[in-house]
């Protein structure tokens, strides 16, 4: 328990810890609303007494009950620290307060949404400045000076749009002209979202290569879901969509995209894959752009087994090179545009840095290869991948892949794209994806292949930062709208959400994990969680590395009749707090 504070000048204590009344600690907004009321408090005193002086003519400060604080000039008896000292010391603690107000779960001015149908500007208390209805007009909640002031200032120095630091990435000046402020990484997303599909699909035949092991080729995903051609813009080679499994002749023509069944290997994700993207890109005949799918994936294999020199890396180079060839046959052009990575179980035990220097390997090669087979820049070719998610059915407990691929989509520019996690999917068996599962899994490589061509910021669900306050983490996620729910098809109970925390002694001490805000958990500790590794899905749900956390996103993605909804699920981490 904290001990009781008190202050002549009226400042207000705020507390880590339960406060001697037994209140709960003061957290986020508002310990910030305290530090700015105590700040102001102090800075009125500056104000007041800055231009007293003393018997030398020195600037003096004095506290409420007349004894000097601070001398200008140092002099002052009581060795406090001088006035420019004292002053600099309180603009620090006002860069302080900005700090954490960015870092609390309340921002200090918000754009929202209001309870009809318009918009609205407000403060957190509700208070709407300005406020547009469903009709448009417009309502302004300003006193006289305020609305003469603001109507002033839109009159003489045009319009902008700024945050609370006076930074405007937008404004009109007085004469009408615009000035862009934006950041260079907002200028390239804007610059690709406004290309035309031209620009951003560059070929005729834009080729997605599904590769990886034995959920790559749809391995007991049967019955076959893609029995007919499902856009007029998705097509395949003639001799199937499975490049091992080729029936002469090979390598003729383009043909509908149809699955089939070969041997034990079904419904590939590929299908999945490039009607989720021609769905989203609205591919039509007026951009008379076609997706060509191909799928090497071959079961059964390490990444070192799928990389440069071995068969199945070769059957990309095949079909880049017949894919090209075919393409210019007609007059169009052709170009590799993704491929999607299906692969992890075969090395899970292998560790991160091992999987993530194999993969990148592999990504380099092929870019070089492709580079030599078309004359074309491929330096960003996008492998957009899952996260494995079955390290018990491997006799892991550590799921080491599932990680490396996080770790691989987390690093900037590394090409690589995580679609998710596969915990939220129905099994066939142990190991393998049942049939409309793999084609799900497949609009997910879809969806997110489209997002990073058309410059969006794709990312999975993870947590991005944390603030710990006594016993508490205050866990910020990187997306909105979190949301807890049991994946469909785990039976297993899910402690904790599938969140865990062992102290120094492997004891377990997560008490309880709460939804405080749209991006923002709150997990209770029964000890300090300083220094420890948070986990999730490390725990066994039914041979899945599982758990309960995901977004409320409204994408949705239909296979045969049936609506299934394409939540971003949290991705298995481990977070060092």
């Amino acid at each position: 328990m904290a001990k009781k504070f008190t202050s002549k000048i009226g400042l207000q204590p705020i507390y880590s810890t339960k406060d001697p009344d037994g209140n709960p600690a003061t957290l986020g907004e508002a310990g910030c609303q305290i530090m700015r009321e105590n700040l102001e408090i102090i800075e009125e005193i500056l104000e007041e007494k800055a231009e007293e002086t003393d018997a030398d003519g020195n600037k003096v400060v004095r506290s409420p009950d007349g004894k000097i604080l601070s001398s200008e000039k140092g002099q002052d008896r009581t060795k406090a620290p001088d006035l420019k000292l004292f002053t600099e010391e309180i603009e620090k603690l006002e860069d302080k307060v900005e700090k954490v107000e960015d870092h609390t779960t309340n921002a200090f001015i918000h754009v929202q949404t209001i309870e009809e149908p318009g918009f609205a500007v407000c403060d957190v208390q509700g208070n709407c400045g300005l406020r547009i209805d469903e009709s448009g007009k417009t309502f302004m909640n300003l006193d006289s000076v305020s609305a003469s002031e603001f109507l002033k200032e839109i009159l003489e120095k045009g319009f902008a749009i700024s945050d609370r630091f006076g930074f405007s990435p937008f404004a009109i000046n007085a004469k009408g002209e615009t000035d862009l402020n934006l950041s260079k990484a907002t200028l390239k997303r804007i610059k690709q979202q406004l290309e035309s599909l031209d620009s951003l699909l560059q070929a005729d035949y834009n080729h997605i290569v599904t590769y990886g092991q034995s959920l790559g080729e749809g391995s007991q995903a049967s019955p076959i879901l893609t029995t007919s051609s499902f856009s007029k813009w998705g097509l395949m080679f003639n001799h199937g969509i499975k490049t091992r499994y080729a029936t002469a002749p090979t390598y003729q023509s383009f043909v509908a995209h149809i699955e089939r069944q070969d041997a034990e290997n079904g419904e590939t994700p590929a299908a999945g894959t490039a009607d989720m993207f021609i769905q989203s890109a609205e591919l039509n005949e007026s951009d008379n752009k076609y997706v060509l799918s191909s799928c090497c994936a071959r079961g059964a294999t390490t990444v070192n087994e799928l990389s440069k020199g071995t068969t199945w890396y070769n059957n990309i180079i095949a079909d880049v090179t017949n894919g090209k060839r075919i393409a210019e046959a007609q007059g169009k052009t052709y170009r590799l545009i993704a491929v999607t990575w299906t692969q992890g179980e075969y090395d899970y035990g292998n560790g991160i840095a091992y999987y993530k220097g194999k993969l990148k390997q592999l990504r380099s090669d092929l870019i070089n290869d492709v580079h030599n087979i078309t004359g074309d820049d491929y330096s960003d070719l996008p492998f957009i991948t899952y996260q494995v998610s079955s390290s018990y059915t491997a006799g892991k407990s550590y799921p080491d892949i599932g990680l490396a691929l996080l770790q691989l989509a987390q690093e900037e520019n590394s090409g690589f794209y995580m679609a998710t996690p596969i915990y939220q999917l129905q099994y066939a068996d142990s190991w393998h994806l049942k049939n409309f599962s793999s084609k799900l899994l497949g609009a997910y490589y879809g969806l997110a292949l489209f997002n990073v061509l058309f410059g969006n910021d794709w990312k999975p669900l993870y947590p991005a930062s944390h603030i710990i306050s006594g016993n508490s983490i205050y866990l910020k996620f990187n997306k909105k709208g979190l949301t807890f729910s049991k994946p469909p098809y785990i039976t297993a109970t899910i402690t904790n959400r599938g969140l865990s925390l062992l102290n120094a002694s492997s004891a377990e001490i997560i008490q309880s994990v709460t939804i405080i805000e749209s991006d923002t958990i709150e997990i209770k500790c029964s000890e300090s969680p300083t220094g420890l590794t948070l986990t999730y899905g490390f725990a066994n749900s039914n041979n899945r590395n599982a758990g309960e956390i995901r977004d409320n996103s409204d994408m949705t993605y239909t296979i045969a009749d049936v609506i299934y909804p394409m939540y971003n699920w949290c991705s298995i981490f481990e977070y060092k707090l």
